[in-house]
């Protein structure tokens, strides 16, 4: 499993949970692509495949959960090169039942599909894929993300075919 290891959890109010963690050594993927923006596309592939194991542990449990916040702050890379994924405090709990809220959380599922590719686009070629240089504000009042049909794919660096 890709996720980092919940030691004890509480409640403290009503409906929110607090979580203890292991503190391990290493930083968040912010950080690595703050320090070096554009990853190989080989070590990019290797950090996927560990993030998307995390997300199909995810949807393999009795209750499905939905992240709801895959960005690089949120993955983990330990001192060994292991990505996890944390912070659940946006995710959801996927209802077993057919009723409206369980497929509205089902068909938005995709979301950390979404998001996985942001972040694999990201790690390849330095920046998002839309709004890169806009505030969060400004994405939001301006729906970039919603007006968004199409992806652009630099040429430079060159990736494989299967990467874009």
């Amino acid at each position: 499993m890709r996720m980092v290891p919940v030691l004890f959890n509480f409640q403290i109010l009503n409906h929110r949970y607090a979580l203890l963690n292991l503190l391990g050594k290493g930083k968040d993927l912010d950080a690595v692509l703050k320090a070096t923006p554009v990853l190989p596309e080989r070590e990019a592939r290797i950090i996927m495949v560990q993030i998307f194991q995390g997300l199909v542990s995810l949807n393999k449990r009795t209750q499905k959960i939905i992240h709801y916040d895959l960005k690089p702050g949120n993955v983990l890379i330990d001192e060994f090169g292991v990505a996890k994924v944390t912070d659940f405090g946006l995710s959801k709990i996927v209802e077993d039942d057919v009723g409206s809220q369980g497929m509205e959380l089902t068909s938005q599922g995709a979301v950390d599909v979404w998001s996985a590719g942001i972040l694999f686009y990201q790690m390849l070629f330095g920046k998002r894929p839309f709004g890169h240089d806009q505030t969060q504000e400004r994405i939001l009042r301006e729906d970039t993300i919603i007006k968004a049909r199409k992806v652009e794919f630099p040429s430079r660096p060159a990736v494989s075919n299967e990467a874009n």
